[in-house]
């Protein structure tokens, strides 16, 4: 019997050993994971980071494309050219209808929508339309 009971008392040590042993495995089972699950979210992050970059550009290429057009370069220079005394609008004796006007500052204001809900980046907008901005 005697032997029975230190046989017993023996085996509930080793499942504790074992126990403890799964549990530390387990431990570092589970920072492994963490690690890695880390580098997916930072490789995700980059792969977001670049799809809004490469939106950013698709959307400033593509007002680009609309704001160079003849109608607006004409409007554009007009605007560019002025000492601040000189009419554009017909109504004011320049040659320029309020709508063709207004299309433009409408796009100007697509452009500034864009930057403010963060689909188009500050730089690239900057580098793209600050010139035009200022005359306008």
């Amino acid at each position: 019997m005697l032997t029975d009971s230190k046989k017993w008392k023996n085996f509930k040590e080793i499942i504790s050993v074992l126990q403890s042993i799964f549990v530390i495995v387990g431990i570092l089972i589970a920072i492994c994971q963490i690690s890695i699950l880390q580098k997916q979210v930072n490789l995700q992050t980059e792969a977001l980071n670049k799809n809004n970059k490469i939106s950013s550009a698709n959307y400033v290429l593509e007002l680009s494309k609309r704001l160079d057009v003849p109608k607006y370069d004409r409007i554009m220079k007009a605007i560019g050219d002025n000492d601040k005394n000189y009419p554009i609008l017909v109504k004011s004796g320049g040659h320029f209808r309020d709508a063709e006007v207004d299309n433009l500052l409408g796009l100007y204001d697509s452009i500034g929508n864009l930057y403010q809900e963060k689909l188009i980046l500050r730089e690239m907008a900057y580098n793209e339309f600050s010139d035009d901005f200022e005359a306008a």
